[in-house]
């Protein structure tokens, strides 16, 4: 089994709760590079930490700290994340969360342990400046400042960084862009996702996002 393969294992026991099983030729430190560099380390290492003998990994400790270290972060912006979020909610705001943290709920317990350095949100553009009010008022400063009303109009998304945490928010009034005519055309197949929004809970905290259908078309 090559590496692509086993990694693709070891995520779908993560993600379904199963015991991870490996071939005795597998090639520990070949796996755990790869898992690095597709930026799923934390995740993959926590599983091999199944198999006893992996403890005894010339490079275990080295992967432990850096196991940490990465999950650590990723729960402090998760956590300045919802805590955005609930700003959104108290002032009126619903905007929909896009892929991130979204998707990372799929990993249950091991959510954390998918890096994001970002998270994206679609707004109406007659909530733009609402928006901007509550990320500036929660600790983020535009990385464009003075947006006009034709970049709402055709900007795809504007950036807003964390002060503290690097954590970024980028804010999109529309789902793709309208950098060409497909785009646009695109951007029609969710003419309705506010009216076909759906809602679901994350550590407490009641967050707005695309139908199902809608959300799978836009990954697409």
């Amino acid at each position: 089994m090559n590496t692509t393969n086993i990694l693709l294992s070891i995520l779908d026991a993560a993600v379904h709760n199963k015991p991870v099983k490996l071939q005795e030729d597998a090639n520990l430190g070949e796996l755990l590079s790869t898992a690095q560099a597709h930026n799923i380390l934390p995740l993959v290492f926590e599983k091999l930490c199944e198999i006893p003998d992996f403890t005894s990994h010339p490079e275990f400790e080295a992967y432990v700290t850096k196991s940490m270290e990465i999950i650590a972060r990723q729960a402090r912006r998760t956590e300045i994340f919802l805590r955005l979020y609930q700003a959104f909610l108290e002032a009126g705001l619903c905007p929909l969360v896009l892929k991130g943290i979204i998707c990372r709920r799929l990993y249950g317990e091991f959510c954390d342990h998918r890096p994001s350095g970002d998270e994206d949100i679609l707004i109406r553009k007659a909530d733009f400046e609402r928006i901007a009010a509550v990320l500036q008022e929660q600790g983020f400063e535009a990385e464009r400042p003075g947006i006009t009303e034709r970049q709402l109009e055709t900007l795809q998304e504007i950036s807003f960084s964390h002060r503290d945490s690097g954590l970024v928010i980028e804010v999109h009034t529309n789902p793709i862009g309208r950098e060409n005519k497909i785009r646009c055309r695109m951007n029609d197949c969710f003419r309705d996702v506010f009216e076909c929004r759906k809602q679901t809970e994350i550590a407490g905290v009641p967050v707005w996002t695309m139908g199902d259908t809608d959300h799978l078309l836009f990954l697409i």
